[in-house]
């Protein structure tokens, strides 16, 4: 299962490699990109099985479709930390309930340490005809990033028109934390990398972190 799937890069790639695959995301209109996305670039070959639900329901509504018993779970692209250390644990316990016995779980996060000695307060950025700022704090007593970002829309004069702000929390685990919320929920940490291309151990210039742990 690629939980937390997003428009389905992982999902596709996956389905692509050959293996069964399941995404589910709270997304609605994610989801819908990612079913056009698995049309486009599987064709006849798409049998992946989308699921929009609420992150913490996963375990109800995937039981209901007796869709279970994975061998896999992967959380990447950083999916945990976004409302609370509680709320994530109910993530990983939902998806610990519908896995097999000696199942993997694959979690890709943000590498704290490498992200406060490289933090920066204000970032821009372009995405097609949007223009992006960032800016972003820390605080240290509980281990947040927090973030004000605002969407402009570039226009034919170089203007820029402004959108819309979001603001953005996100809890940041060090890897014992990572490890110690792991183990918390019946999943058992085995091992860490921090490039999960050439499986290197994990250190200051590897911007995620990326766990493995079975059932």
């Amino acid at each position: 299962m690629d939980y937390s799937c997003g428009i389905g890069r992982h999902s596709i790639h996956l389905a692509n490699l050959g293996y069964e695959v399941v995404g589910y995301d709270p997304s609605p209109f994610y989801i819908e990109i990612a079913k056009k996305n698995a049309n486009k670039f599987l064709g006849s070959k798409n049998k992946i099985r989308f699921y929009q639900g609420a992150p913490t329901q996963v375990s109800k509504l995937l039981s209901q479709k007796k869709d279970t018993s994975f061998d896999a779970v992967v959380f990447m692209s950083s999916s945990l930390g976004f409302i609370s250390e509680e709320y994530d644990v109910k993530m990983l316990k939902n998806v610990y309930s519908l896995s097999n016995n000696g199942s993997v779980l694959v979690i890709e996060f943000e590498n704290r340490d490498h992200t406060l000695k490289n933090f920066r307060s204000q970032i821009n950025y372009d995405i097609k005809n949007l223009h992006v700022y960032e800016r972003w704090r820390f605080d240290y007593e509980v281990s947040k990033a927090i973030g004000e970002c605002k969407y402009y829309e570039k226009q034919h004069d170089n203007s820029l028109k402004y959108l819309v702000e979001i603001e953005t929390t996100l809890r940041l685990y060090s890897l014992h934390e990572l490890k110690k919320l792991i183990n918390s929920t019946g999943w058992k940490y085995m091992e860490c990398c921090g490039n999960i291309m050439t499986i290197d151990r994990p250190n200051l210039d590897y911007e995620d972190i990326v766990t493995i742990s079975k059932k």
